[in-house]
């Protein structure tokens, strides 16, 4: 076997994600506790949770990378249930699209801040001394988390990611041979069981950096979209309606049902090593060149409002 320049190209990236270290970073613009998180940034966390949180980052992007390459291989002949969540080809480009933003940190386009659109996402951790962050000064963010036992909301339109006190409450990621997947009867999921499968740490900001990549919605509150959380709902969305929705890419992504940040590594390099054994070609670049499609057209107006999961 002939190990390519793009086995050592994937090694190198996994070997900086899993070996990368947080270091404080003091900035005139920012008054919170600033943390280095590679492509993402942490503010107003302790150094104990600085450290929870690069785990949790770095077993999202491997959760995410599984996805994408998922989508691009087979997209709506996945066994994962592609299909299933978001119904139609035309999603396999908007939903490779927004995961790949997510797994790289890219800055959205759709935001019509300059300070929003040129800046990754960064998370904030909401306690009883950071109650605020920049753009939010007349929020109580700390209240908000409070009310209703908030875990994690997106403060749109702004780069930040909330996270509440309940969110420090769910495991980072499964462990191996973990299965949280919901039974089924009457070809329905048990409705008592279909949160189940995304509620880990590493899953939850992708539901929250979802809102972030999608399109800002219109001010008029007739035309905000209603967002579903249950596995049912989810699945039994229109293909418009499941490509707006971020617990569909949750979901999806949670199917994968990845090891924990422990053994995700080989993991990960035996995928690679499949896939350069039995497909020289990737699809991916197959998806990129057949068609090049932006997410959607950016709406204008600044509707400032937070989104819980």
């Amino acid at each position: 076997m002939v190990i390519t320049s793009t086995f050592w190209f994937f090694l190198f990236n996994i070997l900086q994600i899993v070996f990368a270290s947080p270091a404080p970073v003091a900035t005139s613009e920012n008054p919170l506790v600033h943390f280095n998180l590679g492509i993402f940034s942490l503010e107003g966390c302790s150094v104990y949770y600085s450290s929870v949180m690069q785990n949790v980052i770095r077993a999202s992007r491997l959760a995410l990378k599984l996805a994408i390459n998922d989508v691009a291989q087979h997209g709506l002949d996945s066994s994962h249930g592609f299909k299933a969540f978001f119904k139609t080809e035309e999603n396999m480009y908007k939903v490779y699209s927004v995961l790949l933003n997510i797994e790289t940190g890219q800055p959205s386009a759709h935001h019509t801040s300059p300070t929003v659109s040129k800046a990754a996402p960064s998370f904030v951790c909401i306690t009883p001394e950071v109650t605020s962050i920049p753009g939010f000064s007349g929020y109580n963010l700390y209240e908000y988390c409070q009310s209703d036992n908030r875990v994690a909301a997106y403060a749109r339109p702004s780069r930040y990611i909330l996270l509440c006190e309940a969110f420090w409450e769910f495991p980072v990621a499964p462990e191996p041979g973990e299965s949280r997947c919901p039974s089924v009867a009457n070809n329905q999921f048990v409705a008592s069981q279909s949160g189940r499968i995304g509620s880990y740490q590493s899953y939850i900001i992708i539901h929250e950096l979802v809102h972030y990549y999608l399109p800002e919605p219109s001010p008029n509150q007739a035309l905000k979209p209603e967002e579903f959380y249950q596995l049912n709902e989810c699945v039994s969305l229109s293909a418009t309606g499941s490509e707006r929705n971020p617990s569909n890419y949750q979901f999806y992504v949670a199917s994968k049902l990845h090891p924990s940040p422990k053994s995700v590594l080989a993991t990960v390099l035996t995928s690679v090593l499949t896939s350069l054994i039995a497909s020289p070609f990737v699809q991916i670049s197959t998806i990129i060149q057949k068609r090049s499609m932006p997410l959607s057209s950016t709406i204008k107006g600044r509707w400032l409002n937070l989104v819980a999961w």
